[in-house]
């Protein structure tokens, strides 16, 4: 077989791994971190509870499965060039490349792999992919409690939406239900939303299928599994209802907006800070380092302390002052191209992106200034 398709199929399986932990009421919830790899004569697989992946990997050399340590088999296949060959010896396993030998240790299997078979396939919806990443964001984007970790879908009408929150924010995606078979809201874990997007961007020929046993994916390449959870303490998606206004709404400057992404380093490093305000000041939205800016005697817009957004705004409305923490701008930043300026006043950025796929909504609430 060749090194660069082992390499592959590790990089895949590694994503399946979760580094989640929770602290509720003085307990500790964790998660089994993955660390175990099974190679068979034409595949890789790997499990645990957050899912089950199998990969495609023809003429391993194997004629029987074999179950490797994870972090060992990876630093071998980062190693290997060309063709590789591997032979099982008793408890270990040799491999040989164009530039090397050696031997890995066998583990004893600690999970059962279970097969899976897709009972009613069905193509994913236009835009599917790009909900789960963005439904999802919020998930690990601040603190968060345990009975909050996860993402929900959920069918409206001809609208199928996925949603999570934290603490602090709140993402909303929305696309059209397509052939999406379910009537009913499911949820979702950790790594499935971002690790099922990567597979469906990287393969869009993949069928997807949601039964009592989870949500699976299949193609020529892989199929995974991963298990359905019990709903959220909170209904997300009702939540996001509460911000669903668009009386003030207006484009920013995404040119801008790369820059004081740059910048947001050095912002913290000069200043101590690791928070920024939006400000509305005579129909004009600013983005800076403090409240109370003086436009008017201040550098340059984009030398140091101050960056115009938007300049489209209403000037005899106005608007209160808004201090957000600074690591929760990365996601509605990069996603979005629009703030409402609707609530404010209730100390919440709403920002949105509309396109004729899909809608997202990414909500982060203020800090107390």
């Amino acid at each position: 077989m060749k090194a660069e398709r082992l390499r592959d199929a590790i990089k895949i399986v590694s994503k399946l791994k979760t580094d989640f932990s929770a602290t509720v009421m003085g307990r500790i919830y964790q998660q089994p971190k993955l660390y175990q790899v099974e190679i068979g004569p034409d595949s890789v697989k790997a499990v645990n509870n957050a899912g089950y992946l199998e990969i495609s990997l023809p003429e391993t050399g194997l004629d029987e499965p074999c179950l490797f340590e994870l972090n060992s088999l990876r630093e071998v296949a980062q190693s290997l060039e060309g063709e590789v060959y591997l032979r099982r010896e008793g408890t270990s396993v040799f491999w040989e490349s164009t530039q090397d030998s050696g031997s890995l240790n066998l583990l004893a299997p600690e999970f059962i792999i279970p097969d899976i078979v897709l009972k009613s396939p069905f193509k994913p919806p236009d835009g599917f992919a790009s909900a789960l990443e963005l439904g999802s964001s919020a998930i690990e984007a601040g603190t968060y409690s345990f009975d909050l970790y996860g993402m929900t879908i959920q069918p409206q009408g001809d609208i199928l939406t996925m949603a999570s929150t934290c603490t602090t924010a709140l993402a909303v995606a929305s696309i059209s239900k397509g052939d999406y078979p379910l009537d009913d809201k499911i949820t979702i874990q950790p790594p499935a939303p971002t690790l099922l997007s990567h597979l469906l961007k990287s393969h869009p020929d993949s069928m997807l299928d949601i039964s009592e046993d989870g949500l699976s994916i299949e193609n020529e390449y892989l199929r995974a599994a991963f298990p359905l959870h019990k709903p959220l303490s909170t209904d997300v998606i009702e939540l996001a209802s509460e911000y669903s206004g668009r009386e003030y709404v207006t484009r920013f400057d995404r040119t801008k907006i790369t820059n004081f992404l740059r910048h947001a380093k050095g912002l913290e490093k000069r200043f101590g800070d690791r928070f920024v305000y939006f400000s509305v000041d005579s129909g004009k939205l600013i983005l800076t380092k403090d409240d109370g800016l003086d436009t008017d005697n201040n550098p340059p817009l984009g030398v140091a302390d101050f960056y115009l957004l938007a300049d489209d705004l209403d000037s005899s409305v106005q608007f209160e002052g808004i201090k957000l923490p600074m690591n929760m701008l990365s996601v509605p930043l990069k996603h979005t191209d629009s703030l409402v300026l609707d609530y404010f006043q209730s100390n919440a950025a709403v920002f949105v992106k509309e396109t004729d796929e899909i809608s997202f909504q990414y909500v982060v609430s203020g800090l107390s200034k």
